[in-house]
């Protein structure tokens, strides 16, 4: 096993926290099934820009905030049937499978609640979005690439959960 780091003078936090985790969906232990090796959040949000009566720039309206979250991982397995199969929707609140098969697509606008990170901004309930990927080749483990939503707004983000009866 790998020695942690000592840091000296400043704090800093680095890696993707062991505690990090995904609701119900991964298949087995969440260290087993996949091994999250990058997050990143960027923050997004429409602006419009009203100009003066000369042309110029003069008023500025930003909203609809939102974060993107990108995560990679590789998809490992203590069986090679867990690593086949590294998702499942059991007990997961709004968490599908893809119509496309059940490794490793998750249905369009499923939902995901993550926690467990730091930052706490890549903590809470998220949207799965267009443009997951996943990559095998025979030189390195099954990757995969999760693309996520979550809004600002605590009432979008409720909104975007719920599928209406």
């Amino acid at each position: 096993m790998a020695t942690a780091p000592v840091f000296r003078g400043y704090a800093t936090i680095t890696g993707i926290a062991e505690a990090a985790t995904f609701d119900c969906l991964i298949a087995g232990p969440p260290t087993s099934s996949v091994l999250i090796q990058s997050a990143k959040g960027t923050q997004e949000w429409d602006e419009e820009v009203i100009k003066d009566s000369q042309g110029y720039d003069a008023l500025w309206i930003m909203r609809n905030e939102r974060e993107m979250l990108d995560i990679d991982m590789f998809i490992v397995g203590t069986s090679a049937a867990i690593a086949a199969v590294p998702f499942q929707a059991s007990g997961s609140a709004g968490a599908l499978i893809s119509a496309l098969g059940t490794a490793p697509f998750l249905g369009p606008g499923s939902i995901l609640t993550l926690s467990g990170f730091i930052p706490t901004a890549f903590n809470g309930v998220f949207r799965v979005m267009s443009g997951g990927a996943t990559d095998l080749t025979n030189t390195t483990a099954w990757k995969y690439s999760l693309k996520l939503l979550k809004y600002a707004s605590s009432a979008q983000n409720t909104a975007m959960a719920v599928i209406p009866s």
